[in-house]
């Protein structure tokens, strides 16, 4: 078991045990603490798979999270010409929250390139080396036993400098690989300019470079 499974936490998403173990409900109250804020159609595309149709699943989930408000365990919000944004009780619209949906779609778009016996795990925001990393995730793959930590960061519409972040992981992935594990350090962009940016840096082996739009066919473990 890798670095990231041994400190889980009640907040990390455990994919493959979360799945199938608890009540629906209760997932995805925790799927809600974990990312921060989900909007309806993120909730149905990670909790309501079991109906095909989609415009049943939306409807499902939509009457569940409804319920859930209701009864006080969320709050929501909505922007126009969007569906709801559902937040724990106390939390409000911030400038962060388009920050914290798009981790949910990065999740969701990796769930679904998730090969036939791989297990996924990931915690939000994690701490480590003191570098706080928007997404850590662990690949574990029974069939090929393979063990690999994904250090994603997503970059939105930040006028900060994406190279000084690159920087700040030499040494957390340095110290990673010294303790025999296997590490990939990725950034998520969704605007050209941070792409520009990194393409201006020294070719690194374990860099991975993707668009946010097109995530889900690019990616690969």
């Amino acid at each position: 078991m890798g670095h990231v499974a041994k400190e889980r936490q009640t907040k990390g998403v455990d994919y493959v045990s979360s799945t199938y173990s608890r009540s629906r409900d209760a997932r995805v109250l925790d799927s809600v603490e974990q990312f921060r804020y989900m909007k309806t159609d993120q909730v149905a595309a990670l909790h309501f798979t079991s109906i095909k149709d989609s415009d049943q699943r939306q409807k499902k989930a939509s009457i569940r999270l409804k319920r859930l408000f209701d009864r006080g365990f969320l709050t929501r919000m909505r922007v126009p010409g969007e569906s709801f944004i559902y937040a724990e009780r106390g939390r409000s619209y911030t400038a962060k929250t388009s920050h914290y949906l798009a981790l949910v779609d990065v999740w969701l778009a990796l769930l679904k390139s998730k090969p036939n016996g791989a297990n996924l795990y990931c915690e939000i925001e994690k701490k480590t080396d003191n570098v706080v990393t928007d997404m850590v995730i662990e690949y574990t793959n029974q069939f090929t036993k393979e063990v690999r930590e994904y250090y994603i960061e997503v970059e939105l519409d930040s006028s900060a400098d994406v190279r000084e972040k690159i920087s700040k992981y030499e040494w957390l992935l340095l110290h990673r690989r010294s303790e025999g594990k296997k590490c990939v350090l990725v950034v998520i962009y969704k605007n050209e300019r941070t792409k520009r940016q990194i393409d201006g840096l020294e070719v690194k082996k374990d860099l991975r470079v993707y668009s946010l739009q097109g995530l889900e066919k690019e990616w690969s473990w």
